[in-house]
């Protein structure tokens, strides 16, 4: 487990240094306007966006319409 820990880190330096990012406090989340939604309020929104496009549809095209939108 240690070398994946590792490995990861060497990768997200790799990263940091390829796109110029500088290390810092990017927790934000306190300082929004509005409330940020947690992953079960997205995941119910992707359900009913899901619900909404498939109508009758096959699954799977659903899925990768409302995956690939923008």
């Amino acid at each position: 487990m240690c070398s994946i820990v590792s490995r990861l880190k060497r990768w997200l330096m790799t990263l940091l240094g390829e796109f110029g990012m500088t290390a810092g406090d990017f927790g934000n989340v306190g300082k929004a306007r509005y409330a940020v939604p947690d992953m079960w309020t997205m995941g119910e929104v992707y359900a009913r966006l899901i619900k909404n496009v498939s109508g009758e549809d096959d699954v799977v095209e659903s899925l990768l319409a409302v995956y690939t939108s923008s």
